[in-house]
């Protein structure tokens, strides 16, 4: 869906869909469902949400969530919100072998 000043998702195509999704100018879980992610995450799409983490029930839960640090720091934290997630953080910190 997109606006004439701004576009809230933007699809990318890939070995699965990718939707990258802009979530700062929602003002509500209505607002959000109306975009049909949860249904596209149900179908095998992989969200991209900036601005998530008051929508993160609204979207199934379960997500990574990457913090970015503002300069200086100029580090990035990856959280796990359940199971399935950390499972994820848990695959990639694992060595090469």
């Amino acid at each position: 869906m997109t606006s004439p000043t701004f576009t809230l998702v933007h699809e990318y195509s890939a070995r699965l869909p990718i939707l990258h999704v802009d979530a700062y100018r929602l003002a509500s879980d209505a607002e959000l469902a109306s975009l049909g992610l949860r249904e596209a995450r149900g179908g095998g799409a992989l969200l991209l949400v900036e601005w998530g983490e008051p929508y993160l029930a609204a979207l199934g839960g379960d997500a990574l969530i990457l913090d970015i640090a503002s300069p200086p720091d100029r580090t990035a934290t990856l959280t796990a919100t359940g199971p399935r997630s950390q499972a994820l953080i848990q695959a990639l910190s694992a060595p090469n072998k």
